[in-house]
């Protein structure tokens, strides 16, 4: 893999774990 790939790949990596991340704290503010 070239770095531009790798970068992506992280970033995307980023984004979901992200949005991951809001979900749970959305369902805790939620309860």
């Amino acid at each position: 893999m070239d770095n531009l790939s790798i970068l992506i790949d992280a970033m995307v990596r980023l984004r979901n774990s992200d949005l991951r991340v809001r979900d749970v704290k959305g369902e805790l503010f939620i309860d």
